[in-house]
């Protein structure tokens, strides 16, 4: 069942393969090399051959550490199939983790196009625009403060937070977290200051 199936895929056959690997499943339930070919099937079937093996060699590629080649792999997957979800997904993440911010967006934008109910899409595509905007370090710091907030840590918060101040003092969402950090810790003087700053940069600013 196997070889058939393999042999099916070897020549671009995903439909035919696909009963034999499912049976050699069932019989089996616990084979991961089964299940694995069933997954492969599923996705050739759903976005064609070409797309899926592209996308298959990037996540090798991804998983051995060659961002570079993974990118270029998730790329090429995308343009096979461009409603290739996943595709764009680990193109935009990667195209991040390589420091292309730009290209990241655009990646993002595209997963949006497809899904606009992805809030994880949105989360990344935001914060790749505040790097492109602020810069990378402000913004890493910034969104490290947003995760010590949301657990509940004010104190390492606002460090983070006032670090992506000194880093780039334009960065005014910085700013006003910076201040409500320290109105929260009830250091008015400090948090005043941070208002002040904020008010500076935008008159218009109803919270500060």
């Amino acid at each position: 069942l196997r070889w058939i199936g393999r042999i099916y895929l070897e020549l671009g056959q995903p439909d035919k393969a696909q009963p034999y690997w499912q049976r050699a499943a069932e019989l089996e339930p616990n084979d991961p090399t089964s299940a694995y070919f069933v997954g492969i099937i599923d996705e050739q079937l759903r976005v064609g051959p070409e797309a899926s093996s592209m996308f298959q060699a990037g996540i090798r590629a991804y998983d051995e550490g060659n961002l570079p080649e993974a990118l270029q792999a998730f790329e090429w997957a995308a343009n096979a199939n461009d409603t290739f979800k996943e595709a764009y997904v680990w193109a935009a993440r990667t195209s991040f983790e390589l420091g292309q911010s730009d290209l990241s967006v655009q990646y993002w934008q595209k997963v949006l196009a497809l899904d606009p109910s992805d809030e994880r899409a949105a989360y990344f595509a935001q914060y790749a625009q505040e790097q492109q905007r602020w810069g990378k370090e402000a913004a890493e710091a910034f969104y490290e403060g947003q995760t010590f907030y949301q657990q509940g840590q004010v104190a390492m918060a606002l460090e983070r937070f006032e670090a992506a101040t000194r880093i780039n003092s334009q960065y005014k969402e910085a700013l006003v977290w910076t201040a409500r950090c320290y109105q929260e810790l009830g250091q008015l003087p400090q948090a005043a200051n941070y208002w002040q700053r904020v008010i500076a940069l935008d008159p218009n600013d109803s919270r500060a």
